[in-house]
């Protein structure tokens, strides 16, 4: 569990009743700047010699609130004499779960399934997260993102100039390494499931509440990118302190040379999250054993520790009868059958496979980058 980061919980031992009495020096020795009584009757109206046997509580306000310093301060406390219980001062959160309209009427049970509402009842802010949609681009006017999109406050919108000195001009909302003009679908559902505006009345619940989404668009009209627009983008997100990339993507017959290439600008930044699809059965990609045929670049998640390769389930929580797999190619699996989420233009809509797997990861990893920002 999480705790306050700024005050400790003490029980004094029977006819203890003064927090003053814990130490010779409490306030100096442990940097404490206030001790509240907060169960039980202060030494103002009992005596040592009482024989009241009520557990006497007191919060301590720490002068420096940190995680470290509570630990240190809960220490300190329990090697004294007088210290009956020192404790956190853990955090309580009413139990909620969000009113989006595809969520309450069933729609999005599969966010159940997965656990998420034990997870939203921490009410987790991750709005501090940023998730690069690397994709074929988002529709940041849609109704039920336009409040998580990410905005490059360091530039000035239109003005034709790379104001923030990035490399480039005018990426308010991300970076169009393909078409400018195009956004597909299947950016935008994919957008949704990462970090739609949840509790807002409308729409889709997301894992992740407040996490910002990035668009980074590789892909053009036709569906094609290129090995060079995902290095491109790639290197934005590492200028821009994206922490995150969704990749629902990918292909098998890469040349060595050009895993190479790919493997050695993911490895140049470790600080990243790569979640990419593990792959879909067809026509071109029968074999569904990624350990029998590479599907590259989620195959890069036998080298680097960085790299999450996402299978796909059903709403039975089975795989998928259409998803890649592999013992040692693929990492986890989540749902992605028939997954409600945003579409243009601020509609809804569903769509299936690891695709939508892959973004209900990212939205949980960046769940845990905001509980723990140095997570690797």
């Amino acid at each position: 569990m999480d705790f306050d980061y700024g005050s400790v919980l003490v029980q004094l031992k029977p006819q203890i009743t003064d927090a003053v009495s814990m130490c010779s020096d409490p306030f100096e020795e442990l940097n404490i700047s206030d001790a509240r009584c907060i169960f039980g009757d202060d030494a103002s109206s009992i005596s040592l010699f009482s024989d009241k046997t009520e557990p006497i509580i007191y919060v301590l306000d720490l002068e420096n609130p940190s995680r470290e310093n509570v630990i240190d301060t809960i220490e300190k406390l329990k090697a004294m004499p007088n210290i009956e219980y020192a404790e956190p001062n853990y955090n309580v959160y009413e139990f909620s779960e969000p009113n989006d309209t595809y969520y309450q009427n069933g729609k999005q049970a599969v966010l159940d399934l997965i656990g998420a509402k034990k997870l939203w009842d921490f009410d987790i802010d991750c709005s501090d997260v940023a998730v690069g949609v690397m994709d074929s681009g988002i529709q940041t006017n849609h109704e039920d993102l336009i409040d998580n999109i990410w905005v490059n406050t360091r530039e000035n919108v239109g003005d034709g100039i790379d104001n923030d000195g990035n490399g480039y001009i005018d990426d308010i909302y991300g970076w169009n390494c393909g078409d400018v003009s195009y956004v597909d679908e299947h950016g935008v559902h994919v957008a949704g499931i990462v970090s739609a505006a949840t509790n807002n009345s409308k729409g889709v619940a997301s894992i992740a509440r407040n996490a910002k989404i990035a668009s980074i668009k590789i892909f053009n009209s036709s569906g094609k990118s290129t090995l060079s627009y995902i290095i491109e983008g790639i290197n934005y997100a590492k200028k821009n302190d994206i922490n995150i990339i969704n990749c629902s993507f990918g292909g098998t017959g890469w040349g060595s040379t050009s895993v190479s290439i790919v493997k050695s600008a993911i490895e140049a930044v470790p600080d990243i999250f790569f979640v990419i699809a593990a792959g879909n059965i067809a026509t071109s990609t029968p074999q569904a054993d990624n350990d029998k045929v590479a599907v590259y670049p989620s195959q890069l998640t036998k080298d680097l520790d960085n790299v999450i390769s996402v299978a796909n389930t059903t709403s039975s929580d089975e795989l998928s009868s259409t998803s890649h797999y592999g013992a040692t190619s693929v990492d986890i699996a989540a749902p992605g059958t028939v997954i409600y989420s945003t579409i243009p233009t601020s509609s809804y809509g569903t769509m299936s496979g690891t695709s939508m797997a892959t973004p209900m990861v990212a939205s949980a990893v960046a769940v845990m980058r905001a509980v723990n920002p140095n997570i690797s």
